[in-house]
């Protein structure tokens, strides 16, 4: 059966601008969201169905690519996995130029950055353009600000075959614009800009089961062009066993057309 129940945490509109909090009180890994609204909604499993999306068309795309990365847990990682994630992209997309300016490595537990539980898109117009501000040299801004620009997302699982809070994605063509409102994020020493998502029974929600550390996601967080953006979330699973607990890796990455 391609399609099953997942548990996904939506936001709920309110009258005034919303905020999440990240290490709230300086604590580590405490995240303070504000309303949200759970719901059991049907997610299509790409392992079974086998009709999968494509990056050009549908602003995502899974691929088979090992690394040689033997471990993400200290930065001495990052020349060697850039340079792949690089060499992907240019392979995948015509792009002229890749900044990968963020990694972000993740537990399914407390103490450090858990799985991000609702419906959401990593950045908006302005937090886009904050990240040009802070990656581009001065002098080569306008050259991307006059072109077409983008940022996105390369997720990876660590170690383990992911069993547990798999990561799902909401099909661009099944997104209203009705459906998503800024939000403020809030680190203790700056402040950004998030997309969250509104329920919206047309929606149409797509996984990859059993994703391993062979297999990454490439998806569309903005696009200053036509491309749409993919709402996701980590998710469970209605009556599933959790299995090893989760742990991956998505790395942000800002590219010119």
């Amino acid at each position: 059966m391609s399609h099953q129940i997942a548990q996904i945490y939506y936001h709920i509109d309110l009258d005034q601008k919303q905020e999440i909090l990240i290490d709230a009180d300086n604590v580590k890994g405490n995240i303070v969201f504000p309303p949200l609204d759970k719901k059991d909604v049907k997610i299509r499993d790409l392992r079974i169905s086998r009709e999968m999306p494509s990056f050009e068309r549908d602003s995502i795309e899974f691929f088979d690519h090992e690394t040689s990365v033997d471990s993400f847990y200290t930065s001495d990682f990052e020349p060697t996995y850039n340079l792949e994630l690089v060499k992907l992209l240019k392979d995948k997309l015509s792009i002229k130029e890749a900044i990968i300016f963020d990694h972000t490595i993740r537990e399914d537990k407390k103490t450090v950055r858990p799985p991000a539980r609702h419906a959401h898109i990593d950045y908006s117009d302005r937090s886009t353009r904050e990240q040009i501000e802070r990656f581009v040299d001065k002098e080569r801004r306008a050259l991307w600000l006059e072109g077409h620009y983008a940022i996105v997302n390369i997720w990876r699982p660590l170690e383990n075959i992911v069993k547990s809070a798999p990561l799902g994605f909401l099909h661009p063509m099944s997104l209203g614009k009705q459906d998503l409102i800024e939000i403020d994020l809030n680190y203790p020493n700056r402040k950004g800009e998030v997309i969250g998502c509104l329920y919206n029974s047309d929606h149409e929600w797509i996984y990859l089961s059993d994703m391993r550390p062979d297999e990454v996601v490439l998806f569309n967080m903005f696009d200053s062009e036509s491309r749409g953006p993919v709402v996701h979330s980590a998710f469970d699973l209605k009556d599933s066993h959790n299995g090893a607990i989760r742990k991956s890796i998505e790395s942000r990455i800002l590219i010119r057309y």
